[in-house]
């Protein structure tokens, strides 16, 4: 079912920002870290508020949560990000069912451009985008270099990259009070997934059913969802239209060169079969296409007769995708829970390492000399 319509918003939690920005509402959540490194800025898939990266729901534990485990044991800067949304008890009171993917990428840019001057800290940042998230990418990593912050890298948990088809065709897709979208039995499978990761963890439930369902889950903007469709009002009647190609342009994520390194954790479990399978070549893709870019643009004086040379940059491209993917057990969810929330985290300290090695690799190679 669609979340009720509700007349006033209910009390953020603790640490927790409601505000407008860019025209639209964000539920924002930081946490300081170490100001020399990167800020982690997580943004959320649909359906869901960035809550899932760092809980704060009556009786839930820190520790079941990728920030704590960030924030804790590697003195990383946390930044939460929740898009519009419609929760079952209001949160945001402002709709906004044309928000784009393009609004997106300049609100979440926006809002970290602001913490970090707020905070003095470097201007670099690990985007971190799980499901749906996948499809800021080029919109957030554009918005933030025009105010001076570099993506070092983006890191995939179970996303997917704003490629139209790439997910399956869905139907039933219905039409919230406040013009988002939703399809009914989204929750329940959320839920299953959800209690296969608590039983992972040894413990009854990382979130109980009615605290998620109030305050993590909720209805989307239908232009983020990746699914073609896109809204339109004719003569004041708001509607879904099919446009897979508009959802081609919003996510643009095929300007390769505007692009950071992408890395991946892909999940384990077969209820999650799209990505524990796909998405090594799905963002090994969209990596290969950015590193061509790369070497497009650098135009080394070399490639056409250092045969050598250009042998040892096709085989670090031909490598890159392994070296930048890895594994955590679980589902669609493999980050939620202690064990997947720490394990998580080290995995991202490893993938920053790794980024950083082939960075320099490819180069050295690109250089003229």
């Amino acid at each position: 079912m669609a979340p009720k319509s509700r007349t006033k918003a209910f009390s953020v939690f603790s640490g927790e920002v409601l505000d407008v920005v860019a025209e639209a509402p964000v539920l924002i959540k930081y946490l300081p870290g170490d100001p020399t490194k990167p800020l982690a800025v997580c943004i959320p898939g649909g359906g869901h508020t960035a809550r899932i990266f760092y809980g704060g729901h009556p009786g839930g534990r820190d520790r079941d949560f990728l920030a704590y485990w960030l924030n804790k044991d590697h003195q990383l800067g946390f930044l939460g990000l929740s898009y519009p949304t419609e929760t079952a008890e209001a949160l945001m009171l402002t709709p906004a069912p044309g928000y784009t993917v393009q609004d997106w990428g300049q609100q979440t840019a926006k809002v970290t451009s602001d913490i970090i001057q707020q905070h003095g800290l470097a201007k670099e940042v690990v985007l971190l985008m799980w499901s749906m998230g996948g499809r800021v990418l080029e919109p957030f990593t554009t918005s933030a270099e025009k105010l001076g912050v570099q993506v070092t890298v983006a890191v995939s948990l179970a996303a997917t990259p704003g490629i139209y088809g790439l997910r399956p065709p869905v139907s039933g897709i219905k039409m919230s009070t406040a013009g988002y979208a939703y399809k009914d039995g989204a929750a329940s499978v959320f839920l299953h997934q959800l209690e296969l990761e608590s039983k992972l963890n040894g413990i009854d439930a990382i979130i109980d059913p009615v605290s998620y369902s109030t305050f993590y889950l909720g209805t989307t903007p239908v232009n983020l969802t990746g699914w073609g469709l896109r809204y339109a009002e004719d003569d004041g009647h708001p509607n879904f239209k099919m446009d897979p190609f508009g959802d081609i342009q919003d996510a643009r994520v095929f300007e390769w060169s505007a692009l950071p390194m992408t890395a991946v954790i892909q999940p384990t479990h077969a209820l999650d079969f799209m990505h524990a399978l796909g998405d090594k070549a799905a963002w090994g893709l969209v990596l290969t296409k950015r590193l061509m870019a790369q070497f497009q643009e650098r135009s080394p004086s070399w490639r056409h007769h250092d045969f050598e040379r250009f042998r040892k940059f096709r085989d670090l491209v031909d490598e890159a995708p392994g070296r930048l993917c890895c594994r955590v057990e679980g589902n669609h969810f493999f980050f939620v829970g202690e064990e997947g929330a720490r394990n998580t985290a080290k995995k991202l300290i490893t993938l920053i390492r790794a980024v950083e090695h082939l960075q320099k690799e490819l180069i050295e190679l690109l250089d003229d000399q």
